[in-house]
């Protein structure tokens, strides 16, 4: 069975998902304006993973440019929502 991703880019799904974490980390060090508990730093980053890793398997096996490109466009639209309604509840 084919890998779905290879190490490398695995590694650094990991390392960017730390950097991406490591400023919030960072501005609740300087400000009180920012507070995450642990609990939302696992809920970021357990979201980063799945965007990041469906980005990765879509860029690997979608073939067609259009599909590819509307399932990457679909994949950020339902990141942003997530995101969205985590921080501030829209819905």
């Amino acid at each position: 069975m084919q890998n779905l991703i290879d190490q490398r880019s695995l590694f650094r799904l990991l390392f960017s998902i730390f950097v991406l974490l490591m400023f919030p980390f960072l501005a609740m060090q300087v400000t009180a304006e920012v507070y995450w508990s642990l609990t939302d730093f696992i809920l970021a980053a357990a979201l980063l993973f799945v965007f990041g890793f469906t980005i990765l398997v879509i860029r690997r096996k979608v073939t067609g440019r259009r599909t590819r490109l509307s399932l990457l466009l679909l994949c950020v639209a339902l990141f942003c929502l997530v995101w969205a309604q985590l921080a501030v509840g829209l819905f």
